[in-house]
Formats: C-alpha cells, sequence, structure tokens
C-alpha cells in the first residue's frame, strides 16, 4: 500500500503525472457513489479540497477560505462565530469512513482527511501505482501517514520506549490524559438545540484541544475497547425557560463518577453555538481536565502512579505502554496501519515542519514506514517545545482514533488509525531553563495540581520545571532564617526588550516598601532594577489572608486551579539600552522573612 501526502508547500502533489491523473479519476467515480451524488455540498467541499491539494495549495486551506469558496459566505464571514465549516467537513470525514468501510471497501484509492486538518491523503492500494510520492513540507498543517506493519522492529521499538528521549533535552511530551466525548444528548424541553447536537459535539472536543496534556480519543472508537482515563457525557435541557447543561466525567473501567455538575448554557443573540461551548467548556470542564492532567505529569515525575488522583474514582489508570506482550503473542497479531499529523495552530513561520520519532524512525528526515504490530505499543516522542522563525510553539493534546498514553506510546487496536499532535504557538520568546535552579516540590498546597513543562501561559511560552523539584522558594533557600536570599540566572540572549515571569509571594506583605527586587545586568554595562510592591507587582500563590491583588497590567493572572492556588505573570519593561546589548543576567532578590513574604518562582522567559 503506498501513501501520498498533500503538505501543500507551494509546489504540487506529485512529481508524477500519471499519479495526479489516477486520482483525479477516480475522485469523479467517488463522486458519482450514492453516498456523495446526493450532495452536491459534500460534493463541492472534497473536490475543492483535493484539487488544492493536487496544487500544492493544501497549506492555504482555511477555515474562513472554505467559508467563502465553498460556501458562498460575505466577506465578514467569522469562523468563530459560525460552525459550518467545521460541521460539514466532519460530516465528509464520517462520509469518507462509511463509504471505506462498505461499498469502497476495494476501491483502488483511499481518500483520507484527519480531523483538525484540510489537507486530505491519498493511498493507493495495491500495485497498481506503485512509487511513492510526497512533496517537501513547509505548511502549518501537514499529513504525515505512518505505515505500521509486522516484524521484529516493532518489538525493538518497543524495548526502546523507556530509553527514547525528547527531541529537545529536558523538556519531554506531555504524558497524556486520555479522553472519551461522547454524543451529547438533548432533552424534549430543549428540542430548538436538537438539531445542533452533532456541532455541539464537535465544538466541544475542539474547545477542549486546548486542555494541556490531553488525548482526545473519538468516542466511536472507544466501542473497540481501547482503554482511557476518562469519558465525557453531556446532556442539555431547559428548566424555568432556561438552557443548562449537566455534564459528568466518568472512569470506564469501574462506571464510577469522578465529577459532575449543572451549568448554565447561554447562547448569544444569533444563537450561534460555538461560543457558547467554548464559554462551557473554557469555565468548567477545562479547569477539571487540567488539574487531573497535571496531576497525572506530577505523580508520573514522582515515581508515585498509586497515589489518588484529585477526581473522584481512586487512583490514576494503568499505563498501557508498560504492557509488553509475549514475543509470539506480538508476531501472530494482525497489521495495523497508523497516520499522524502535526499542526502548529497560530503559527506565522512560513517552514513550521516539527520533527518527532514513532518507533525508530525519525520525521521529517526519514520517511519509510515504521513497524509494528496490532496491540504491540509504538514509542512517540515529539518535542514539547518547538522554536520557528516568528514563532514558539507549545505541544498541548492530541486527537484521533487510537490514545496516546502517559508512558508517551500510541498502541494500533484497529486496522486503520490516527493521531494528531495539537501544537498551540505564541509569537517568539526563549523560555529560561531553571531546572538546575528550583529548590522544592510539593510543599505548598496542592502544588501538584499547577501547571509544570512547557506551557503557554497568558500568551507567553514558558518551561516550567517538571522534576523532583518545581519552583524556587526564598524560605528554603534561607532555611528557615529571616536573612535575605537571592537567585542568579543566566540569560545569554541579545536585544531583549521584556522579561516575564510566573512569580508569586507566601505570606505576601502590602506595599509601600518591597521585599522583592528584579535586577537585570547586560554585557556592555546597562544594568536595570525593578522592586515589586506587594499588592501592585505582586501576590500571594494561595487565595487567603495574605496579598490577593495585583495591577491587572504589568502583572495579571496566569493559572488558576479553582480550589485557590494560582499563578501570575509579571511583565518588565527593559530600557532601550538593552536592546543594542546582550542580557546576560536576571538576579531575584528577597529580603522577606519567615511568615513575613518569601518569593516563590516558578518560571521565566524574555523576548
Amino acid at each position: 500500500m503506498e501513501v501520498t501526502g498533500g503538505d501543500g508547500a507551494g509546489a504540487p502533489l506529485t512529481g508524477d503525472p500519471s499519479r495526479t491523473e489516477h486520482i483525479r479519476a477516480y475522485l469523479l467515480q467517488l463522486l458519482a457513489s450514492p453516498g456523495f451524488a446526493s450532495s452536491p455540498r459534500r460534493s463541492r467541499l472534497l473536490t475543492y479540497l483535493c484539487e488544492r491539494a493536487l496544487a500544492g495549495e493544501g497549506g492555504g486551506v482555511t477555515e474562513y477560505a472554505l467559508g467563502l469558496d465553498v460556501f458562498a459566505k460575505p466577506s465578514s464571514f467569522d469562523p468563530r462565530a459560525e460552525s459550518i465549516v467545521r460541521v460539514e467537513v466532519g460530516r465528509l470525514r464520517r462520509k469518507l469512513e462509511e463509504h471505506y468501510a462498505s461499498d469502497g471497501a476495494r476501491d483502488p484509492i483511499v481518500i483520507q482527511l484527519s480531523p483538525r486538518s484540510y489537507i486530505p491523503v491519498f493511498v493507493f492500494r495495491g500495485e497498481a501505482a506503485a512509487g511513492s510520492v510526497g512533496p517537501p513540507t513547509a505548511a502549518r498543517a501537514r499529513a504525515r501517514p505512518l505505515l505500521v506493519r509486522a516484524g521484529v522492529v516493532a518489538l525493538l521499538g518497543l524495548l526502546a520506549i523507556a530509553g527514547l528521549g525528547s527531541l529537545r533535552p529536558g523538556i519531554p511530551n506531555p504524558p497524556p490524559l486520555s479522553l472519551a466525548v461522547l454524543p451529547v444528548v438533548v432533552a424534549p424541553s430543549a428540542s430548538d438545540l436538537q438539531e445542533f447536537r452533532g456541532p455541539i459535539t464537535e465544538e466541544l472536543k475542539a474547545s477542549l484541544l486546548r486542555t494541556w496534556g490531553l488525548s482526545l480519543l473519538d468516542w466511536r472508537e472507544t466501542r473497540a475497547k481501547i482503554p482511557v482515563a476518562l469519558i465525557l457525557e453531556a446532556a442539555f435541557e431547559r428548566k424555568d425557560g432556561a438552557l443548562q447543561a449537566s455534564l459528568m466525567l466518568r472512569r470506564p473501567k469501574d462506571g464510577r463518577v469522578a465529577w459532575s455538575g449543572t451549568f448554565p448554557f447561554t447562547l448569544d443573540g444569533k444563537g450561534h453555538v460555538g461560543a457558547a461551548v467554548d464559554a462551557l467548556a473554557a469555565a468548567f470542564i477545562q479547569p477539571v481536565l487540567e488539574r487531573e492532567a497535571n496531576y497525572v505529569a506530577y505523580a508520573r515525575s514522582m515515581g508515585i502512579p498509586a497515589r489518588p488522583a484529585p477526581l473522584a474514582g481512586g487512583a490514576a489508570p494503568e499505563d498501557p505502554c508498560s504492557r509488553t506482550p509475549p514475543y509470539l503473542g506480538a508476531l501472530l497479531m494482525p497489521d495495523a496501519q497508523l497516520s499522524t499529523t502535526e499542526e502548529a495552530r497560530g503559527a506565522g513561520s512560513f517552514d513550521t515542519r516539527i520533527p518527532y520519532r514513532a518507533g525508530q524512525r525519525q520525521y521529517p528526515a526519514e520517511s519509510s514506514p515504521v513497524v509494528a504490530k496490532q496491540g504491540t505499543p509504538v514509542p512517540l516522542r515529539a518535542p514539547a517545545l518547538v522554536q520557528f522563525m516568528e514563532d514558539t510553539c507549545v505541544l498541548t493534546s492530541y486527537v484521533g482514533t487510537t490514545a496516546v498514553y502517559p508512558g508517551g506510546c500510541i498502541i494500533p487496536a484497529i486496522p486503520a488509525s490516527y493521531v494528531n499532535l495539537n501544537y498551540y504557538c505564541a509569537p517568539k520568546a526563549y523560555p529560561i531553563d531553571i531546572g538546575g535552579l528550583v529548590n522544592d516540590h510539593g510543599r505548598l498546597s496542592q502544588s501538584e495540581l499547577l501547571p509544570a513543562g512547557a506551557r503557554i501561559l497568558d500568551g507567553i511560552p514558558f518551561l516550567l520545571p517538571d522534576g523532583k523539584n518545581r519552583y524556587w522558594r526564598g524560605q528554603i533557600a534561607a532555611d528557615g532564617s529571616a536573612r535575605p536570599v537571592s537567585l542568579s540566572m543566566a540569560v545569554g540572549r541579545a536585544s531583549v526588550s521584556t522579561a516575564y515571569f510566573l512569580l508569586n509571594t507566601e505570606w505576601g506583605q502590602p506595599g509601600p516598601q518591597s521585599y522583592l527586587t528584579l535586577e537585570f545586568r547586560a554585557d556592555r554595562g546597562a544594568y536595570f532594577e525593578k522592586k515589586l510592591i506587594g499588592g501592585v507587582d505582586v501576590r500571594d500563590y494561595h487565595r487567603g489572608v495574605f496579598t490577593n491583588s495585583v495591577n491587572g497590567t504589568t502583572t495579571r493572572p496566569a493559572f488558576d486551579d479553582g480550589l485557590g492556588q494560582r499563578m501570575d505573570l509579571v511583565e518588565v519593561a527593559l530600557p532601550a539600552e538593552f536592546r543594542r546589548q546582550t542580557l546576560q543576567s536576571i538576579t531575584l532578590k528577597d529580603t522577606g522573612r519567615l511568615v513575613f513574604q518569601r518569593a516563590i518562582l516558578w518560571a521565566v522567559t524574555v523576548r
């Protein structure tokens, strides 16, 4: 089976015109089949996507472009407010899957559309179209299939799971929390939402992709007994004239309810469901899932997988990556096909190729298939933080018909499956690795539920320490005494204009006196000092009796776990002379004392 990916780098899909003609001829045949002949809109959408890919223009296909070119929307079309493109592409994807599962089971070519991608992948069956083709890759979203077949190399890949490191040392990819979202239920009292059941489900999944560490499984594949940690169920009803959503997270292993709640569901004046679903997910579901994902990462780094998780229902689920199938049993398993795609969302750079490893292969440098068997773990190692020309991107979540598990593996359980790696991007900045300077973990209340690793918080990329120690505390540095302490951090970056800190206090004291100072030194004499005033520039990490306010401009909330713990972003603009020099170091000076304000530093980034 040969696979061709349309990467949309501005070059034609294939250098072999006969392959292009094969695809176009097959497309005409497909459009005449019952599933497409009865739907002109679906046929028009598929034709548009295929032709743009064949012309090497797949990278230019956006939700906005589809709205105008295919669905005749006006130039004022706002994809965030109207979900027609996402809904119709989702229907097209499902229709293709249904076709190849029935009437098209013997078709010579298979057209695949991975979730969250508008670039089709063409799979040639048999020998009729021998020869592999593929363009240079330079688009923001690309489809790069991985064929997973039988062989001993798969077993070697399995043995390498524990030893295969991240492509960027010290920045491991997130240990995911797997989740399946079931189709939403609409009660008779909310019958006006009945026609939006599908769009609400798709919008809900799309919104959750911003949740760090989440591996989102296509709900239909739960029937294939693919293990997941949690299942999300949502039901909508109208009570006393107002719409409300009842949400439940359940552990499928034993059916126990891990979390539940009923919340208002408010549509905008135009009746659009997209914004309402986004608001529902951001306010109520994402914080709960992120706390659980943060705990999974914490427990793994501390070597305590059996410790009770923050949600109800017992300990974190078993990690299937640790299972090693018997040698002969693995060889007897049938072959599988696994497609992976990665997407740099919000990137402005021209070239957003992201290197990663699957099995024993490294992409995009290699293009040959990965070798494995159904049921055999395939290690996946992707960089958690990537620097492009104009962007810094962070691996945030996964979505597909199979899950990515905390051990960093994929286990193909069905003949054909896919996983998409979702990177979210921010304007380029340089996180400073302070992992070797931090001095404490776990002794702050609920700190195991706070972020760690590569994150984008309030639009700024950070690299939060994720080892045994996770933050720097002045209290620990002073060994409980009242003496002043300081932390010096090497930077070595030229032309820095702004520095960002995830910084809070404990036992915080209000101004006007300052007990925290930031000092900046450059290579040719530039010096700047910023005094931080409690209740204005810095506040306590815990919402309690000490300082709770900040100015909301140069210091603003970056993360809140919903249980009283928070992280704040402190932004410091440097004088113009620093733009002509190299920032050598930043020093944090703490002149507080026991039970009278001490600093807690989580992360530092410069731009």
